[in-house]
This record gives structure tokens, sequence and C-alpha cells, in this order.
């Protein structure tokens, strides 16, 4: 990154997917799902998804930062997600070396943490949506169903978003269309680990 005023923030590679299918299907009618997907968590808590959409607009932030892939022990610190199948970007402002934003990928889901202040994503949740009580925190959750590609094949791609404490998370999970009800239990579960889990610690680790 070069050293501007004002630093654009690329949009992760964990989110390319999302992105990517939003720009081929924007505007064309009758491209969101149909129905509402239910999952019943582990600890009694039900999340509801309802079809929306996701659009990208780009954000900028005023200090100069940068960006690098965080360690093994580094992403085990503050990314509190108990896999070893993990891999995580930290974006850290250059005045001080303070960690700002996570960016996560855990197979075919992409978790972003940022602190308070900073943006999160620049992928904007729009459209028809829920919000669901986990662990007696507010949920905001989506999903949709992409048109077929040139082979026919479909995503479905399942998004939400919250806060824990001082630090705002973004959850995406993707899959085929067929296998849409086991991503919805997958980014379920996953929010629930990650309340559960707690606040990641933004001080454990230093540009």
């Amino acid at each position: 990154m070069s050293n501007t005023k004002k630093r654009w923030i690329p949009a992760a590679v964990c989110l390319a997917v999302l992105i990517a299918v939003t720009g081929i299907v924007a505007g064309i009618s009758g491209w969101f799902g149909s129905k509402d997907y239910t999952v019943k968590l582990a600890n009694g808590d039900t999340v509801v998804y309802r079809n929306g959409s996701a659009v990208e607009t780009g954000f900028a932030v005023e200090y100069p930062v940068t960006s690098r892939e965080l360690t093994g022990a580094e992403s085990d610190a503050v990314f509190p997600v108990n896999t070893e199948a993990k891999s995580a970007i930290g974006t850290f402002r250059d005045e001080t070396g303070e960690l700002l934003h996570i960016e996560g990928k855990i197979g075919n889901a992409s978790v972003i943490f940022a602190q308070e202040g900073f943006p999160v994503t620049d992928v904007v949740i729009e459209g028809e949506e829920t919000t669901s009580l986990v662990d007696g925190i507010p949920v905001t959750t989506g999903y949709f169903i992409t048109n077929p590609d040139s082979k026919g094949g479909q995503r479905a791609v399942f998004f939400c978003s919250f806060k824990i404490g001082n630090t705002n998370v973004y959850v995406e999970c993707f899959g085929d269309k067929d296998e849409a009800s086991e991503v919805s239990r997958t980014a379920a579960d996953l929010i629930l680990q990650i309340i559960e889990n707690g606040e990641p610690d933004f001080s454990a680790v230093k540009k």
C-alpha cells in the first residue's frame, strides 16, 4: 500500500466471491431466495435468515494503515474461533502499531472483526433482513441465492452482523444452492461460537 493520507482498504480476499456474485446479479429481478431459513442453536436460541442482498460500497480511513497476514500464534491470540483450519489478515494503524481490523477465513466461511470506529467491511446488507437474539446479542441476518452461472450452478450466501463489546463482527458463509440448509446451519453455529468465545483481544498483537 502507498503511504497516502487517505488509505483505501481493499475488500478482503475472503469476500471476493460475495462481491463478484453481487456484481453479476445486481439489478436482476427474482434472484433472491423465496423462503426463510430457521436454525435452532445448541443453546436454545433461534437464528432466522430472510432473503436480502449485499452491496459493495467502499470505504476509506484518514490515516495510514498497513495490512499483513497474521502468524498462527497471533491468529490464535486474537481470533476467538476454536479451530486450526483458519487464516487471518490484520490491519494496523501505522503511527501506533495498533491492530484495528481482522479478516479471517475458515473453509467457506469468512469472519471479520473491527474495533469500534473502524469500518468492519465495505459490504452493506440491504433488502429484507431479520434480527435474532443469540445469547442476548442482536444479530442481523440475511441471505441470497444467485442466478445460475455458465454451468448452471447457483450459490447460497448467508451473512450476518453483530457487536460484541466494542467489536463489530461480520460473518459470511456460502455454498451450493442445494446445500443452503447446511450453509445456514454452519453460519449460525459459527455466530454462536464467536459470541460464546467472547470479544477478541486486539491488544495481543502489534504491527
